[in-house]
């Protein structure tokens, strides 16, 4: 099912911050979003536009692709 290509895909979000031991609330002032705006990208509910994934990569010094 596609929505759940979808939501596996941007979870990684997730799994790289929990890997890195970083919050949501510390990770989105970084970035300049809401906590709720990374807690939408961490379940899958919300997908990140192309510059706050750009951000997001850059602040965990990750690739984009390590985050979809």
């Amino acid at each position: 099912m596609v929505v759940n290509k979808i939501i596996m895909a941007y979870t990684k979000i997730k799994e790289v911050l929990d890997s890195k031991g970083l919050k949501q609330e510390w990770v989105a002032d970084q970035i300049g979003v809401t906590q709720a705006t990374i807690s939408n990208w961490c379940t899958g509910r919300k997908k990140p536009r192309k510059p706050s994934l750009m951000a997001l990569a850059n602040l965990l010094n990750v690739e984009i692709e390590d985050l979809k």
